[in-house]
């Protein structure tokens, strides 16, 4: 099985994957990197048109290419009413810089790409577009899964920071609001507080601009009301708290790897407060301690939610983020992360995610047996 990965060679993403298929055997992946594609697409003409599969990796994590991407998104972003970055502007480390406008031009790459990869017809490419897609927009990813009868966060219409504040009141609840195409908790603000409103969120603002931070910050006062508005200019949903349990003390979360529909890997994600990524202070929890808290009968309902969640959205894999309720009896689908399976350090029948997501394509009786968690 040859194998042609669509990424950022630099990114340790595409070292793990390209080790993986090493360590099963198979020919050495060839790389096209984001940065070639985002200029000219065609590129991918120069492969002969014979048997591979083909994976769509991360675009993220190189300056690069978001500049490549916000440059292909300009036309759009002017009819959309967000930010509008003009090509060529260069981008602080970690700066915040039309996040709606770079997602604009990965959705016309991955129309042109599309239509490229069309040219190919030997070539299997497991990530079906439209999937990848509705991952990108949390609003089409959350009515996909409701469609489907899978628990999701309640959204509330809000297209102003004064409609947030007084829906938060009305709702007596935290708000989430979460840019719809944003990932790893970039431009997150939770809104709490009645007569004295404040947010905690991963958006730095300085004279500078704006910021990804490594740590949640609370912004408040005369500060507070510029910022959500802006995240709703960039197209946010705005969704109503939802109770997390807790384990050891600790408010969790959990990333689900499902590969071809089935669950392969579940971290518990551990924080003091509920915002749970790993980079943002968070930690690995106790897996033995999360099922001995489920019980048999929550365990299976929790794979079966992720497998339904599989079949609202086929794909190769799907990293699912998914809120477990206090009593450990219900079960809400937070987000679904399209190359969610940066999951370093684990393991499941001797093979790491990307090793286990290659030997789910190999064909039957030649890859090892997995065992779901």
């Amino acid at each position: 099985m040859k194998l042609l990965v669509l990424g950022n060679p630099e990114n340790r993403r595409v070292a793990l994957f390209v080790d993986a298929a090493r360590g099963l055997g198979l020919p050495e992946p060839d790389v096209v990197p984001w940065a070639a594609l985002a200029r000219d697409p065609s590129v991918l003409l120069g492969f002969p048109d014979e048997p591979r599969v083909v994976r769509l990796d991360s675009t993220g994590e190189n300056a690069e290419v978001e500049a490549l991407l916000l440059a292909r998104g300009h036309r759009a972003a002017l009819g959309y009413g967000c930010e509008v970055i003009e090509p060529g502007t260069q981008r602080g480390f970690g700066q915040v810089l039309g996040p709606r406008q770079a997602h604009l031009g990965f959705l016309d790459l991955l129309d042109v790409l599309q239509g490229v990869l069309a040219e190919r017809p030997s070539w299997r490419v497991p990530q079906p577009f439209d999937t990848i897609r509705a991952c990108f927009d949390k609003d089409a990813t959350a009515n996909a899964l409701a469609a489907a009868g899978v628990p999701v966060a309640r959204a509330v219409p809000c297209r102003t920071a004064r409609e947030v504040l007084d829906a938060h009141l009305a709702e007596g609840r935290a708000l989430w609001v979460k840019v719809t195409c944003a990932s790893s908790a970039s431009c997150l603000a939770v809104v709490r507080g009645g007569a004295q409103p404040h947010a905690m969120t991963t958006l730095r603002e300085t004279d500078a601009g704006r910021f990804n931070s490594l740590r949640v910050v609370r912004v408040q006062g005369d500060r507070l009301e510029p910022m959500l508005d802006w995240l709703l200019c960039e197209g946010s949903r705005v969704e109503v708290d939802e109770p997390k349990a807790r384990l050891d003390g600790a408010f969790f979360d959990l990333r689900v790897l499902v590969i071809r529909g089935e669950p392969r890997f579940v971290v518990v994600r551990q924080s003091r407060h509920g915002i749970t990524n790993l980079h943002l202070g968070g930690w690995r929890g106790d897996t033995e301690a999360l099922w001995a808290a489920l019980g048999s009968a929550g365990r299976a309902a929790l794979l079966d939610l992720c497998r339904a969640v599989g079949e609202a959205l086929p794909c190769w894999y799907l990293g699912i983020d998914v809120l477990v309720a206090p009593g450990f009896d219900r079960f809400c689908v937070l987000e679904v992360n399209a190359f969610g399976d940066l999951l370093p350090r684990l393991e499941n029948a001797g093979l790491d995610t990307y090793g286990a997501e290659i030997a789910a394509l190999l064909p039957s009786g030649t890859g090892p047996v997995l065992q779901s968690p």
